[in-house]
């Protein structure tokens, strides 16, 4: 995979003056300040990120009118039912809620549509079940409802409310909820517009927590600890890929060292199913590993084990759930990659699909539940814009996912005449379409993203933080690098570039995975351990030109060395 190197340019007295502020290397002062982290407060809030820094829950629209109907439904012995969503977001969101209703004595059932038989979302078919045949009297959707106009409505006459809380784009017109809870709605003040589904879902439980606190209604010792609960909101939130900035990179680095301590029995047994030690657990970790498996029942089963499996108080059930979680999780692997492979033999005889800047394929054979995970890996190979669509009879269910230039929201929303229904964000959105439809939509589409993008929006880029000596790279420089994280979008893993690097090769292991030495060829300084994967048919030159590599920790057991994680080498 060739990719353009791109070599940030730092203000070099802000570089300076940021170095010596912290005590920390330049490169990691660099690497700061390439994110916008500039001012001496700044850099301490992100280097010691603290739920003390959160802003208050208050600034969510409509978040007074959901707190004293929640309150008023749990005095009063009201049935609430929390309908949540069946990917890793939302089945964090449901156990989330769930789960502190049910501390706060409240009487809570929830429900999650199955993908396949139910679809996405709070639609009419569960006013009669589950809302009436539970005698539901409060539903709160958690990441979903934003766009569940039609059975809202049908709620309201049936005299059930419902309050909204969502992350997800909403349209013109809001739903006739009781209370709608979104960052991104018209005139929210709150300026959460990054957060998941789980993370607008925590600010509903402080904001609840707090109410209650000042009207008394807490037991004695009987008030929970929000912070133990930040594990749920971690895996939520980085399986969601939002950006980990501001809140959600405060919510996620408490969430990670809850997960620490190893005290939910669900949380634990998931990560031990992953090969993740909890001590030692990284967004990355949770994003790569976890989050797959937390997603499969939902794509190839039902979501409700997954949210079980959160909730679960015995470690001796958790762990079986997990292993049957597991199962379902290589099941989808299977799924996905015959998918996959689908789609690519589609490709090389389908001469209409060739040409253009995005690929909008439609399939009778491919299930709904694993095509987002081709989408993804087709991205990754086209570096384009990608919509897959998984045809029943006459309809079909599309999954969409993008490129960081082109925003899949905007151009789905230029395509609204050809679409049944759709919704989501700027990089994943799904969509429901009429097979008539596809042909026009698939020239709409491939417009807009036209439209949308410019050239460079479709080059493969390695973003580089900043020049370094690698013989100055040691236990204080991988130590400094761990401070930045958690990392993921919008916070990479620092990237860093060394010229006329002499190279010892090592041994090829794995799949193709080649170790190497980086060394300075004039003896004193400590060689870097390196990897390189992937890179079985790479030439490694015994002086590299330029290498561009990440700094980590690789742990093994009980020992721990400092090894540079190669993206490139160029010859000289």
């Amino acid at each position: 995979m060739n990719r353009r190197w791109k070599l940030c340019e730092p203000n070099l007295e802000a570089v300076e003056a940021l170095s010596k502020y912290l005590g920390c290397h330049k490169a990691i002062a660099g690497a700061m300040v390439n994110r916008g982290i500039r001012e001496p407060g700044a850099a301490e809030r992100y280097l010691g990120p603290s739920l003390t820094d959160l802003p208050s829950p208050f600034t969510l629209k409509d978040m007074d009118k959901a707190i004293a109907r929640i309150i008023h439904a749990i005095q009063a012995r009201e049935n609430i039912l929390v309908f949540g969503d069946y990917d890793a977001d939302g089945v964090c969101s449901t156990a989330l809620l769930t789960e502190f209703l049910l501390e706060a004595g409240a009487r809570v059932f929830f429900h999650v549509p199955h993908r396949t038989q139910e679809g996405y979302g709070f639609s009419p078919q569960h006013i009669r079940n589950p809302v009436l045949s539970k005698k539901i009297q409060l539903v709160i959707t958690v990441d979903n409802g934003i766009s569940s106009h039609e059975a809202i409505e049908e709620a309201r006459q049936a005299g059930v409310d419902v309050i909204v809380t969502d992350h997800h784009t909403p349209s013109e017109t809001p739903p006739p909820a009781l209370a709608v809870i979104d960052p991104k709605l018209p005139g929210c003040p709150s300026g959460l517009d990054h957060l998941a589904g789980v993370g607008v879902a925590f600010y509903l439980c402080i904001g609840l927590r707090t109410a209650m606190r000042e009207q008394g209604l807490w037991l004695e010792g009987k008030e929970p600890n929000l912070k133990h609960k930040c594990d749920l909101v971690a895996l939520g939130t980085v399986a969601d890929m939002v950006p980990l900035v501001g809140e959600n990179r405060i919510l996620t680095r408490a969430g990670l060292e809850i997960m620490g301590a190893a005290a939910r029995p669900g949380v634990k047994a998931l990560l031990d199913v992953s090969a993740v030690d909890n001590s030692t657990v990284t967004a990355h970790d949770l994003a790569f590993r976890a989050a797959p498996r937390l997603n499969a029942p939902g794509r190839v089963d039902h979501a409700n084990k997954a949210v079980e499996l959160l909730l679960e108080k015995s470690n001796s059930r958790a762990r079986q759930l997990a292993w049957e979680i597991d199962a379902l999780n290589r099941k989808r692997q299977r799924m996905s990659e015959d998918l996959y492979h689908s789609a690519l033999s589609m490709l090389k005889t389908d001469h209409d699909l060739k040409g253009k800047r995005s690929l909008v394929m439609a399939h009778s054979g491919w299930h709904p539940g694993v095509i987002g995970i081709a989408a993804a890996k087709l991205v990754r190979e086209f570096n384009c814009p990608v919509v897959l669509i998984s045809m029943d009879k006459r309809t079909g269910k599309g999954s969409a996912r993008s490129i960081p230039g082109v925003d899949l929201y905007q151009a789905l929303q230029a395509c609204e005449s050809q679409l049944l229904a759709f919704g989501g964000h700027a990089q994943a959105a799904g969509l429901t379409i009429d097979d008539q439809s596809i042909e026009t939509f698939r020239g709409m589409f491939d417009n807009q993203v036209l439209e949308k993008s410019t050239d460079r929006d479709f080059e493969r880029v390695l973003t580089i933080d900043y020049s370094v000596d690698p013989m100055e790279i040691g236990p204080d420089f991988a130590n400094q690098i761990e401070s930045m994280a958690p990392f993921g979008i919008a916070n990479p893993e620092p990237v860093f570039i060394s010229k006329e690097v002499g190279i010892k090769q090592g041994p090829t292991v794995g799949r193709g995975h080649r170790r190497m030495v980086f060394h300075s060829g004039e003896g004193g300084a400590k060689p870097l351990q390196a990897i390189w994967f992937n890179a079985q048919n790479q030439l490694v030159p015994s002086i590299a030109g330029a290498v561009a590599y990440r700094v980590q920790w690789n742990r093994w057991k009980d020992r721990q060395t400092v090894q540079a994680v190669v993206e490139g080498i160029r010859e000289g």
